[in-house]
Order: structure tokens, then sequence, then C-alpha cells
């Protein structure tokens, strides 16, 4: 089975992980990324929908492909997390704008 979960602000969230296949994604807001912390299983490709133009930056520990160039407004870019740990990452164009994907 493959698709994609969207979870935006005011959304319904679930407390468990997306199928197998499935695609997180995550908005790149101004001023924050929603959701902003996420749980996901290993194999997980999480998709980030830059309503401004944006890169993303990991701080310690990066999937495969390492962080995300700059993207303009309204493009995505995705990495998939193959490895178990905790992701710490924020946006290269306010470092205080963060999020962290957790692999279980």
């Amino acid at each position: 089975m493959t698709g994609q979960i969207i979870v935006q602000d005011g959304g319904v969230t679930s407390p468990t992980s997306p199928p197998p296949g499935a695609a997180v994604i995550v908005q790149s807001l101004a001023d924050r990324f929603t959701p902003d912390d996420i749980t996901v299983a290993p194999g997980t490709t999480v998709e980030w929908d830059f309503a401004v133009a944006g890169g993303i930056a990991f701080k310690d520990s990066a999937p495969t492909g390492g962080g995300i160039a700059e993207t303009a407004a309204n493009g995505r870019a995705s990495r998939t997390f193959t490895i178990v740990g905790d992701y710490d990452y924020f946006s290269t164009r306010d470092q205080n704008v963060k999020g962290r994907i957790r692999v279980k």
C-alpha cells in the first residue's frame, strides 16, 4: 500500500505511525514547521511542502541526501529515513524554526 498522510494546522493527527510506504508531509511555513515533531517507522519518506522559499539543515544526524538546498515557494523536497534515531532540523531561512523526526 502506498499513499500520503497530510497534516495541516487544525487538522486531525493520528498517534500511530503512517502505514508502510506512506509519505509524511510537513509544511514549511514562514515561522514554523507543521507538524514540528513526528514519529515514523524506518523507511518512511518525509516530504516538506514549502509555502515560502527555504531549505532544511540537520543539526547532528542527517538522512541519506543530507540537508535540503534552497527550495522555491510552493516547491517540495523529500528525504527517506532508514536509520533509527532522532533527527533535529531547522530552516536555513530562520534557524529558530525547528523540527524533529523520530525514527522508531
